[in-house]
């Protein structure tokens, strides 16, 4: 008789702890009971573009490589790269056909080292791509 409460009490012992480790429903993922398909997350937002933007002095344009160089407030010289997508504000007027003109705009600005500049730019990589270059302050070449 002893053994026979013993082998009860242990097999009673045995369902408690079984029904304590059972899963509950509403503890398992995925399991919304107000939808019954599948519903795919959300694609994640794409990085933000970078608002990169720097102010320096004008040093030198070369159209060949298609580079500006800057020297900024901490003396270091940076430089970018433009392509024909690169806007130029404050160097030629609106009116003017060539002010769209990425190149003729660099063309104006090799004779004017000095100007004040402000680029936005983008890292691709390899280079610093200038995506807007706004002219401040343009300056003059002194005639000699």
């Amino acid at each position: 008789m002893r053994k026979t409460i013993s082998v009860g009490m242990a097999c009673l012992i045995g369902v408690f702890l079984f029904a304590s480790c059972e899963r509950r429903p509403s503890v398992e993922a995925g399991n919304d009971p107000s939808s019954e398909t599948y519903q795919p997350r959300a694609t994640p937002a794409p990085p933000p573009v970078s608002n990169n933007e720097v102010k320096g002095e004008l040093l030198r344009v070369d159209t060949k490589d298609s580079t500006i160089v800057l020297r900024v407030e901490n003396g270091m010289e940076q430089t970018f790269k433009f392509d024909d997508n690169t806007v130029v504000i404050g160097v030629l007027t609106p009116n003017s056909k060539a002010a769209a003109n990425t190149l003729a705009n660099m063309k104006v600005l090799t004779k004017k080292p000095g100007s004040e500049l402000t680029v936005k730019w983008f890292d691709n990589q390899t280079d610093k791509m200038a995506t807007s270059i706004n002219v401040t302050e343009l300056r003059k070449i002194k005639k000699r």
